[in-house]
């Protein structure tokens, strides 16, 4: 018998509310400044590094097999914090969607990364991604605002990935002059546990 993939509404339903995340981030009150059920058609180069920048790239999705998706933005004036979770149309889809992101970022580490949108364009770089017990980590720091270099540690940011059956949960938490030990992975397993169980 196969089992009944999630449906999209019970994985909306896992995204946590401003206070929850603050809670759990230790960023300071947050307030929800964006809540989008599509994904983003900003780029990242090189294309091969699997939007290693940002959650909810379009390109990073292209072919993948999701189906539906959310993404929530919480901010304040040092921190923002990005939740989102995607429905796959089986549980090999979507653990397979987080772990072939982890070699595309692994060869990309320490490597200067573009991000451009409608607000101008970035460039970044990370850590080497971790993938333990299915989760996906990666540490990045910003280097340059439309060509400006910044100091130091200005904007750092935790990402975590995880699929609980048929739902990929996306979490990126940034904070001005961040530490390296951003609650990225506490916010996702908060999230990833609230998906039903079979």
């Amino acid at each position: 018998m196969t089992d009944t993939p999630v449906s999209f509404e019970a994985a909306r339903q896992t995204l946590l509310s401003p206070a929850e995340v603050a809670s759990l981030v230790g960023l300071g009150d947050l307030q929800s400044t964006w809540d989008y059920p599509a994904l983003s058609t900003n780029s990242v180069r090189p294309r091969m590094c699997g939007g290693i920048i940002t959650p909810a790239l379009g390109e990073t999705y292209d072919g993948s097999g999701y189906t539906q998706t959310r993404t929530q933005i919480l901010e304040n004036d040092n921190a923002h914090v990005w939740q989102q979770v995607s429905t796959f149309q089986s549980d090999a889809g979507a653990k397979d969607f987080v772990e072939t992101l982890e070699p595309k970022w692994r060869s990309c580490a320490n490597t200067e990364l573009t991000l451009t949108g409608a607000a101008g364009w970035e460039t970044w770089r990370s850590d080497v991604p971790t993938l333990a017990a299915g989760v996906l980590t990666i540490s990045l720091k910003v280097d340059t605002l439309d060509g400006t270099k910044v100091q130091d540690n200005y904007f750092r940011c935790q990402r975590a990935l995880s699929a609980r059956r048929n739902v990929v949960v996306d979490v990126y938490v940034c904070e001005l002059q961040g530490s390296s030990s951003l609650q990225a992975v506490p916010l996702l397993q908060k999230i990833a546990d609230r998906v039903p169980h079979r």
